[in-house]
């Protein structure tokens, strides 16, 4: 099977602070470090109270959202924006009594107190965007350099949920894909974004800066995103590399070129100085300059100097590698194998293959979300999601459900 993975992917490639955002909203995640004046006005209240301020996220939390600071509970009497302000910089309840030690203290303005009070009792009307009584719509985000890969991966997606569920609704909700050919312009329409094309960090930051969940991008993603917000179901980059720095020192490579962009460098380097302490480790541009000839060369950009020499082993991305390999011994690093054996058991381009999974991820996620349906609900459901066909368990890896890459030799067809 690994040969034909190899094979298969070798020669195919996954389609290759922002107007009008709410600052509360920033406050509330965090995304705002300082304020106006310089002091530090970082919240990241989602990380204990949840994205929806439903509170529970970290032991008793209480709810925050909608009317729940309005209406009095056992423990306390309903909030005033007075006493909303006093829980916040002082630690105390509308009753004068001391909140937990856990919850932080805080130093607002006026402004920002009152942008941060319209903000929560608005909540659930933003987690609700793109949800309806009788629709859930998600959103494919449109690649303009590959519009007809873009239509296949909606049509893909589309003919899978039409498998799956033959009403075509989760609870009543008919589920509806729409292409996002403007994605911040659309972001309100949708419950999430899918599919987002290779090498828009930008957008997806953008988006996810909106409250929009961006998940199950068509590349890898870096490992340290909130899950809270983005999903994937491929390795990511923190996974590739530890794959590649352990096949690294199962061999005898001393002088190491990596092609990648220069944090990638950083963060490789380090994991292959871990594995091999005594090798010699650098950008590729390093042995250009230095005319050196490489051991081994990792080739993560799609790009190896032609003035380089050719090294005794070369590495490079099954989704990058174009061109035929100068190299006594070639090496496909494998992002996301389930996903090529997937294509390969049911004869699916590797695009069409993402959107089939995208899709089964989804109608599973959707069942256990429930019918109180929100955009943080939807994503929090990942944790009790396993696909064991197709080997993701988010119980044991919540960011993306799988941390497989296989590294397959790749042999010359004279060989």
């Amino acid at each position: 099977m690994r040969s034909g993975l190899a094979t298969l992917a070798a020669g195919l490639t996954f389609a290759a602070g922002i107007a009008g955002a709410d600052p509360a909203h920033d406050l509330f995640t965090g995304q705002n470090t300082t304020a106006a004046d310089g002091r530090i006005a970082r919240f990241a209240c989602h990380k204990c109270h949840g994205r929806d301020g439903t509170g529970g996220i970290e032991g008793n939390v209480p709810e925050i959202a909608g009317s729940a600071l309005l209406k009095p509970t056992e423990l306390r009497s309903a909030y005033t924006l007075e006493q909303f302000r006093d829980a916040l910089t002082s630690g105390t309840n509308p009753d004068g009594r001391s909140l937990s030690r856990i919850m932080p203290r805080y130093d607002l303005s006026g402004a920002e107190l009152k942008s941060l009070w319209r903000y929560l009792k608005d909540l659930p009307n933003q987690q609700a965007k793109g949800i309806a009584p009788d629709n859930v719509r998600f959103g494919v985000v449109s690649d303009p350099a590959f519009p007809a890969l873009s239509a296949r991966y909606l049509y893909a997606f589309k003919n899978e949920v039409a498998r799956l569920l033959p009403s075509g609704a989760v609870y009543g909700r008919k589920i509806e894909v729409v292409a996002l050919d403007d994605p911040l312009g659309q972001a309100d329409m949708v419950i999430a974004a899918l599919a987002m094309p290779p090498h828009q960090d930008d957008l997806t930051d953008q988006l996810v800066a909106t409250g929009l969940p961006v998940i199950f991008a068509l590349n890898a993603i870096g490992g340290r995103e909130d899950a809270s917000i983005q999903r994937s179901f491929l390795p990511t980059e923190r996974d590739i590399d530890g794959a590649i720095a352990a096949h690294l020192a199962t061999t005898t490579a001393q002088r190491i070129g990596i092609s990648a962009e220069p944090d990638r460098v950083e963060t490789l380097s380090f994991l292959i100085r871990l594995a091999v302490p005594e090798a010699v480790v650098g950008p590729v541009d390093h042995f250009v300059a230095n005319q050196q000839k490489p051991d081994a060369v990792i080739d993560l950009a799609g790009h190896v100097p032609a003035e380089l020499p050719d090294p005794v082993i070369l590495y490079r991305l099954a989704s990058k590698a174009h061109a035929t390999p100068h190299a006594e011994r070639s090496f496909l690093i494998i992002e996301a194998p389930h996903l090529i054996e997937l294509a390969l058991d049911e004869d699916l381009h590797p695009l069409e293959a993402h959107a089939t999974l995208s899709a089964r991820v989804l109608a599973k996620l959707l069942r256990q979300a429930g019918r109180d349906l929100s955009r943080s609900r939807l994503l929090s459901a990942l944790k009790d999601t396993s696909l064991g066909p197709e080997n993701l368990d988010y119980a044991r890896l919540p960011l993306n459900g799988s941390n497989d890459v296989a590294i397959v030799e790749y042999l010359h067809p004279e060989n």
